[in-house]
């Protein structure tokens, strides 16, 4: 059984019990990662040492069979708080990815526990999509120093700065196919899917 957290942004609650559902039915489909480079991605079994946080998700399939969990997280400050307790609980693994992951307050505050997390021996895995990397390249590209994080960039530019909408003009079918898909999964059991990307104003924390 997944552990499934369905993070809503602004849909009604009726639409926000549909889309649940229909997430749970393409939690497998959002699992492959596509690759901009010939390194192999490390690939870690979270099944055979299992986590707390899977032996809690085991006990709760065994109390509440043949049922999924999901809970719906209907306000920023939730979304913000589950994602952040996550990674303090993570032991394993974190795969997430983004179409959008700003450098504002709660964006370094997570990159920031992420990395914490990677010292002390969670693989993680973080797939960005390029129209927002901006002109951090140089700060993903130190995180991916890390031994035990992997960043892929979807669909990047081949331009950089202001290039890029040269670029984006003279390619245009190509890099108008971009990646919305947002998920967090941490040790294979607990996913957040949904709306909300990462950075303050998905958190209610802007001004």
């Amino acid at each position: 059984m997944t552990l499934t957290f369905i993070a809503t942004h602004d849909l009604p609650m009726r639409q926000s019990r549909g889309l649940a559902l229909l997430l749970i039915s393409l939690l497998a489909a959002c699992a492959s990662y596509s690759a901009v480079s010939n390194t192999p991605p490390m690939i870690q079994n979270t099944v055979a040492m299992e986590s707390a946080l899977a032996k809690l998700t085991a006990n709760a399939t065994i109390e509440h069979a043949p049922l999924n969990g999901i809970r719906v997280l209907d306000s920023g400050r939730d979304a913000l708080h589950e994602r952040a307790a996550l990674i303090e609980a993570a032991e394993r693994s974190i795969d997430a990815q983004y179409y959008i992951w700003n450098g504002d307050n709660s964006g370094r505050y997570l990159a920031s526990r992420i990395y914490a997390a990677a010292e002390r021996g969670v693989y993680v895995r973080l797939l960005l999509d390029d129209i927002n990397v901006g002109d951090r390249d140089s700060i993903l590209a130190a995180l991916a120093s890390h031994p035990n994080i992997e960043i892929r960039i979807y669909n990047p530019f081949t331009a950089r700065g202001m290039g890029k909408i040269f670029n984006f003009l003279g390619d245009f079918a190509r890099l108008n196919r971009r990646m919305h898909n947002k998920s967090f999964t941490v040790d294979g059991v607990v996913t957040i899917l949904g709306g909300r990307n990462i950075g303050d104003k998905y958190f209610d924390a802007h001004p």
